[in-house]
């Protein structure tokens, strides 16, 4: 895996598991990071909710609710768009899950 994630505003420092955005890091929890690394991972593609929760709670004991991950992503959601200037970063697709989309420095 490289380093970084993403190539516009918004990275995602594998390395020292910092998000940036304009090259200023943001605040996050580490399952928002955990959420905000696959979806980075997979940029421009769908992920699941089934794909987020198998990456997020990868032990057989873990039994969370699969809505929790709505609140992460509201979470995050909230947080890019505070630390943008109101870019939306996270797109959901009905039915499907989410996409991570690269927005490109001004």
């Amino acid at each position: 895996m490289p380093e970084t994630l993403c190539g516009g505003r918004l990275s995602v420092d594998q390395v020292q598991r910092l998000i940036r955005i304009d090259g200023h890091p943001i605040g996050i929890t580490e399952m928002e990071y955990r959420v905000l690394e696959l979806l980075a991972y997979a940029r421009n593609n769908v992920v699941t909710r089934a794909m987020l929760l198998k990456h997020l709670y990868r032990r057989s004991d873990d039994q969370p609710q699969p809505k929790i991950i709505d609140v992460f992503i509201s979470k995050l959601r909230k947080k890019l768009r505070n630390a943008s200037g109101g870019v939306e970063f996270i797109e959901t697709i009905p039915q499907r899950g989410w996409i991570l989309r690269d927005i490109q420095a001004r």
